[in-house]
């Protein structure tokens, strides 16, 4: 009798270890997954226009690359949002001296939506680049570090690729020589014209800026820089698309 119960507080206690995890307020949620091994990797999502991090589990595999992309283009976490259309869904992924070479069910994917396949896949050390499917050519974190807030010019509105009206609010924060930023307004295939914005402070302090811009209906794109001091030539280039009602 008592090995019997020996044994079955020796399950309990087994299971009590392997199907919880903890709560936010230091408890245990119950979850539907067997004891198995799990790896912890980062998938990038949106949070307002920001590229940042979420901490996710997936089963411990040797196709860890496949795996973190599956967790991409499943459901946004909650307060998060993904550029990834709906349905796309992942046909391959093939790591290669440094490259992960992707085929996805599209060939057409936004700015932000390639950055958060980029991002999630370069955090693993044997993928520096990613190319295929969207990809035109080999594709590297600093192609998309305009999407995150350290960005010598971060964009925090308008939503990329949203539809808005005119006059469009921008805002954002910026890190630029005097604080400077200029800004080409396209609509139609043409510029529209060039207007500068001042962020609050610069020169290695970041600072905030806001502007109004009018633009007329179609489809439109707001190019954000820092003028180059010695010739104005754009740096720290940055394009919002936008559909403007």
């Amino acid at each position: 009798m008592r090995a019997r119960l020996t044994i079955a507080l020796l399950i309990c206690t087994l299971a009590a270890g392997c199907g919880g995890s903890s709560g936010p307020n230091g408890g245990t949620t119950s979850e539907t997954t067997t004891c198995g091994a799990t790896h912890a990797v980062d998938v990038y999502f949106l949070h307002g226009n920001a590229l940042v991090p979420v901490r996710v589990s997936v089963a411990e595999t040797a196709a860890i690359a496949t795996a973190a992309l599956q967790k991409l283009f499943a459901t946004s976490p909650e307060g998060y949002r993904t550029a990834i259309p709906p349905g796309t869904m992942l046909e391959s992924v093939a790591v290669s001296s440094g490259r992960a070479t992707v085929r996805l069910s599209t060939d057409r994917l936004t700015h932000s939506a390639e950055g958060q396949i980029v991002y999630t896949l370069t955090q693993f050390p044997t993928i520096t680049t990613v190319d295929g499917g969207p990809f035109a050519s080999p594709a590297a974190r600093s192609d998309f570090s305009d999407l995150t807030s350290e960005a010598a010019i971060f964009v925090a509105e308008p939503q990329r690729d949203a539809t808005v009206s005119s006059p469009i609010r921008a805002s954002g924060t910026a890190d630029v020589f005097e604080g400077t930023v200029a800004v080409d307004v396209w609509s139609g295939g043409r510029r529209l014209r060039t207007q500068t914005i001042q962020a609050s402070s610069g020169t290695g302090t970041r600072g905030t800026w806001s502007a109004t811009i009018a633009v007329p209906s179609g489809p439109a794109k707001l190019v954000f820089y820092e003028p180059s001091a010695e010739n104005g030539q754009p740096l720290h280039e940055t394009t919002v698309f936008l559909t403007v009602s």
